[in-house]
């Protein structure tokens, strides 16, 4: 039987959370074009990490993250993601 293969993205990405704002819990995409160790983790106003959603090394592929935020207060987060050759963040906010 012919199997699906879902192709790997072109480039690097870390696309805006959705929903945005959003209430206790939102999903975080990104696109990786090649295998490579990713870091992705949150961050206060402050600049402060004060969650890791990911670390480890990761084939290439779309990947989906959902963060859970019931524990922390409404606000600005920012989500950053980092590879060897690719770093984006993106702000996110939080309302309760």
């Amino acid at each position: 039987a012919a199997h699906e293969t879902v192709a790997a993205p072109k480039e690097y990405a870390l696309c805006q959370n959705y929903p945005n704002p959003f209430n206790a819990i939102t999903t975080i995409e990104y696109h990786l074009p090649e295998a490579a160790f990713t870091r992705v983790y949150i961050m206060n106003m402050l600049g402060q990490e004060i969650e890791t959603l990911e670390r480890r090394a990761q084939p290439a592929g779309v990947y989906q993250i959902h963060w859970d935020a019931s524990r922390v207060s409404s606000g600005i987060y920012f989500v950053r993601m980092e590879s060897a050759k690719y770093s984006m963040t993106q702000k996110m906010m939080l309302l309760k």
